[in-house]
């Protein structure tokens, strides 16, 4: 299969916005706990969280997008539902990083920089096709302390190689 939904990428370019995938991609690769305060959208976040990671971290990724919170079920992200009770224990964990999807994406997991930096530079530029070439690239030993590095040797190479496209990476100059 490929390596990349370029649907769901297109959608997630739409709503919530490159800069907010690249803030949820940075999030997720920083946290070691994240929860998203989502509605009805979290599931569709989650799944482009992991089409923007490249293959060989998206084994490290536990998430759930039903099931309450419960230290036995330890997972990396966490999309809370509307229960306000649920939400407040949650927050009194030392760990857990809360993101509520609204407004703008919060500073600090601004995507200035890193694999977030990078994914949310090439998708506002309209370069989705360099995205998922990237994200097609064998790199088994890729681990998430190699995503900053990576990210940002990206994001220089492609913003002086790299002129921008249309919106989704298509060309459509040719239609």
């Amino acid at each position: 299969s490929a390596a990349v939904d370029r649907s769901l990428l297109a959608q997630l370019c739409h709503d919530p916005g490159p800069a907010w995938l690249g803030a949820l991609v940075e999030a997720a690769i920083r946290s070691s706990f994240l929860a998203l305060i989502a509605g009805t959208h979290g599931m569709r976040l989650i799944s482009g969280i992991v089409n923007c990671l490249p293959p060989a971290c998206r084994t490290q990724l536990s998430f759930s997008t039903g099931l309450k919170h419960s230290p036995r079920r330890p997972f990396r992200i966490l999309c809370l539902g509307d229960d306000p009770n649920e939400q407040r224990k949650l927050l009194r964990q030392q760990e857990v990083a809360v993101v509520e999807v609204s407004g703008n994406p919060p500073d600090r997991f601004a995507p200035a920089a890193g694999w977030g930096g990078f994914v949310s530079q090439i998708l506002a530029d309209g370069n989705a096709d360099i995205l998922v070439q990237e994200l097609a690239q064998d790199r088994p030993e890729l681990r998430w302390e190699d995503l900053r590095p990576l990210g940002d040797e990206l994001s220089k190479k492609f913003a002086n190689d790299a002129p921008p496209r249309k919106q989704g990476g298509t060309d459509r100059g040719a239609e």
